[in-house]
């Protein structure tokens, strides 16, 4: 992933930036 997408998801609120992050953290 790279960095504008992470920003993206970090900047969204709800489930999805939750997913987001979590699938980063693999």
């Amino acid at each position: 992933m790279n960095e504008s997408e992470a920003t993206v998801s970090h900047t969204m609120a709800g489930p999805s930036a939750a997913t987001m992050d979590a699938l980063e953290a693999w």
